[in-house]
């Protein structure tokens, strides 16, 4: 099990993301840069792990929203949400 959770977290392809229009690290679902692992969703949620802080967070909504109340709870955290790429 510690394998695949390894493949989960390790860095597998970094290039331009035509959604998110940057160049950005995916891992097996989650992107991926310096100071986070991280999935947002639809609606205006999201969770991360923070690889500066050594902390996790996930904020959930119950209805269709932007990112800036997780933005926020970032923010206070130290961390950023901000897509950029691992390199």
């Amino acid at each position: 099990m510690p394998r695949l959770h390894t493949e989960l977290l390790t860095s597998q392809v970094t290039n331009h993301d035509e959604v998110f229009g940057t160049r950005i690290t995916w891992t097996l679902g989650l992107v991926r840069d310096r100071g986070k692992i991280a999935k947002g969703g639809i609606g205006g949620s999201a969770a991360w792990w923070s690889l500066r802080h050594h902390h996790a967070c996930a904020y959930l909504t119950r209805r269709l929203d932007d990112h800036a109340r997780a933005a926020e709870i970032a923010a206070a955290l130290g961390d950023d949400l901000a897509v950029v790429g691992e390199d």
